[in-house]
């Protein structure tokens, strides 16, 4: 029993944790998936933006996401293509 209480204790704190560092993300919004991985997802304007956008996702995302999550772009015009990306394409330059 006491060690449940304690798990549980923890994985609230935990959970906070993961909410605090996703509300610090600006316009962000942060979203679990089954693996458990934090997805972050923003909405795009145009394309021009998207690469100011990940220059500036990349420090606070290397930290955050294992090598297996994923990044979807979602944009807001449906002209823009969402932009799907792994950790491995985030440490490459990227060039849109």
């Amino acid at each position: 029993m006491y060690r449940r209480d304690r798990q549980d204790r923890f994985n609230r704190m935990k959970h906070k944790l993961i909410q605090k560092k996703m509300h610090s993300e600006p316009r962000g919004r942060g979203d679990r998936n089954a693996t458990g991985n934090v997805l972050v997802m923003k909405n795009m304007e145009d394309n021009a933006s998207i690469t100011a956008d990940l220059k500036t996702m990349m420090i606070s995302l290397a930290s955050v996401i294992s090598t297996t999550a994923v990044i979807v772009m979602v944009p807001i015009s449906p002209r823009v293509q969402p932009v799907i990306l792994s950790k491995q394409s985030l440490i490459a330059p990227i060039d849109h």
